[in-house]
């Protein structure tokens, strides 16, 4: 140590100092703990001389005390624990203090949150947890068909419903905690659709599957279903079947758990079903060819057709082909038949009309524009083309005479005013038919007509043909061989006169007598008036006749009736005079 004074002067002198250490004294302190829990304790010193040595005696809660004053670990045992931890410090010199820790058990918990879910028929298992108290754990409880076997409750329930579960978890020292849990349990998972309907194949196909029971949602699947198919996991089956065939579906449905059900089906997919689509056939035509293809669908091809109730002329073949040549008109009901090559079959009704074609024209010649009484007229009639069945042509004839109602004298060769003949099928038009017409006494207007009948069918055109020939009026015309004879007897003679006047009226007959030689008459030439034909003509015999007459005219001789020898007859009408016919007397 050194002092200066005021003058600068200085007086130095040295000491000795001796400076001890503080106590030694243990710090740090501890807490208590819960069983399984973590822990660190640090303990520390104070006074003495470093460095520190530390150590502990005495119950430790667990875990591991090193020499820098540190004890951690996990607290693995209940119970209170105390401990001495001494400091040592670098001199020898020591100090200690004592440390109690309680190591108690954590609250017992259950930890399962829920139970999930359940299903009738489905085995059930679930492992439960807890926490706190202290392991190993007892579990027990259950119901609805579910125990415990260590701490898994499982079981296979077989009763639908909603069921409260109580489980109790006991530790090894007793102590216990319970919870409650509400556990649903679903019915037996199944697929409900009962069948899956058949399809067609080129048919659009729908169905659908339903299941109940288990935990929706559902997902449903399929196997072994036709080409052409699919299912949705929503359970629809759809889409157009390509392949025909019987087809066995295993269906599957998964519920939100994870169970499954299934279930077969068998779905027969058809050919489509055999159609004939042909319903209405085009008419044929008697003679013509015909030629019509008869449409079908479905089925299994090659496909082949048949029929019964085909007109006359027609077949149909394997391909459905009608065709041929008809020869009988009418309407005609088809009866289709149709197989296809696994012998399925079909049929349809189908009405087929076969017609004539149209009709053919007559054509008459050798009917001339006029004609003479008596005339007889060879007309000729044909058709103008051939035509393939036959035809009947009726002839027939009207008169408009001049005078009087209409005559029958006039008429065909068969005696009759009508006559009807028959042209063959397919006679050429060249072929003619000879119908004699005789054209009767009486003057005025003959109208022929022809009538053309196919069967039962009139076929005659409108207007109907005709052809027309005119009779002029004429002079009166005696007939016969001989056309007047003389006849005598006791009183004298009687002249009989034939012929016809076709104006069927007579204004008078002239008659001439030629004397015998030797021989005078006075009256050489009488005229008689014809009021006798007025009234004939206008009688209903006449008709039959026409214009013709047969006169009997008697005369009386005064005397010598041989004194007359010839008479010469004249008939006169309106239009003239006959010619004179002399006849001797017999």
């Amino acid at each position: 140590m050194q002092v200066t004074d005021s003058n600068n002067a200085t007086a130095t002198r040295d000491y000795s100092l001796i400076v001890n250490p503080g106590p030694l004294t243990v710090t740090g302190s501890v807490n208590d703990l819960v069983l399984g829990a973590s822990f660190g304790f640090k303990f520390g010193a104070t006074g003495g001389v470093m460095p520190y040595t530390f150590s502990a005696s005495g119950a430790l809660p667990g875990g591991k005390f090193t020499s820098d004053g540190s004890l951690s670990g996990t607290a693995t045992t209940i119970g209170t624990f105390t401990f001495t931890v001494t400091v040592t410090d670098s001199t020898g010199t020591t100090a200690s203090k004592a440390f109690t820790v309680k190591v108690t058990a954590a609250p017992l918990v259950i930890t399962t949150g829920s139970l999930g879910s359940a299903a009738v028929g489905v085995a059930f298992s679930l492992p439960f947890a807890a926490t706190g108290g202290v392991p190993p754990y007892t579990w027990s409880g259950g119901g609805a068909g579910l125990g415990f076997s260590g701490n898994v409750l499982s079981g296979t329930p077989a009763t639908p419903g909603t069921f409260t579960i109580t489980v109790t978890v006991t530790d090894s020292v007793g102590t216990q905690a319970s919870k409650s849990f509400t556990l649903t349990i679903a019915s037996l998972l199944q697929i409900t659709t009962a069948s899956l309907p058949n399809g067609i194949v080129g048919v659009a196909y729908s169905a659908s599957l339903g299941a109940t029971g288990g935990v929706p949602q559902y997902t449903f699947s399929a196997t072994g279903l036709p080409a052409g198919l699919s299912a949705s996991a929503g359970g629809a089956i759809g889409g157009t079947p390509t392949t025909r065939g019987a087809f066995n579906i295993t269906a599957t449905v998964t519920d939100s758990n994870g169970t499954t059900a299934t279930k077969s089906f068998s779905v027969t997919v058809s050919p489509p079903p055999l159609v004939i689509s042909t319903t209405t056939l085009p008419n044929a035509t008697v003679g013509a060819a015909y030629k019509f293809v008869i449409q079908a669908t479905g089925g299994v091809p090659p496909l082949t057709f048949s029929a019964t109730g085909l007109p006359p002329g027609l077949n149909l073949a394997n391909d459905g082909t009608l065709s041929g040549t008809p020869t009988t008109t009418g309407t005609f009901n088809l009866v289709v038949t149709l197989s296809d090559s696994v012998g399925t079959t079909g049929s349809q009704t189908i009405p087929l009309t076969v017609v004539l074609p149209p009709p053919p024209t007559v054509v008459v010649t050798g009917a001339p524009a006029t004609a003479n009484s008596t005339d007889q007229e060879d007309l000729k009639v044909s058709l103008d083309r051939s035509f393939p069945v036959d035809v009947t042509v009726t002839v027939s004839l009207t008169v408009a005479p001049v005078s009087g109602p209409p005559p029958q004298d006039v008429q065909f060769a068969n005696g009759a005013q009508t006559t009807t003949l028959v042209v063959p099928a397919n006679t050429a038009p060249t072929v003619q038919t000879d119908v004699f017409l005789q054209v009767g006494t009486v003057a005025g207007t003959i109208t022929i007509t022809e009538k053309l009948t196919i069967g039962t069918q009139d076929v005659t055109p409108s207007p109907a043909p005709t052809q027309t020939i005119q009779i002029a009026p004429a002079v009166p015309v005696l007939t016969g061989n001989p056309s007047v004879t003389a006849t005598r007897n006791s009183t004298g003679f009687t002249v009989v006169a034939t012929g016809y006047s076709n104006t069927r009226e007579i204004q008078q007959m002239l008659f001439q007598f030629t004397a015998a030689s030797g021989s005078t008459l006075q009256t050489s030439q009488v005229t008689v008036a014809g009021d006798v034909f007025t009234s004939y003509y206008a009688s209903a015999a006449s008709n039959a006749t026409g214009g013709g007459f047969k006169l009997t005219q008697p005369f009386t001789v005064q005397g010598n009736t041989q004194a007359v020898v010839s008479v010469t007859v004249t008939f006169v009408n309106k239009v003239g005079s006959s010619k004179a016919v002399t006849v001797n007397l017999q």
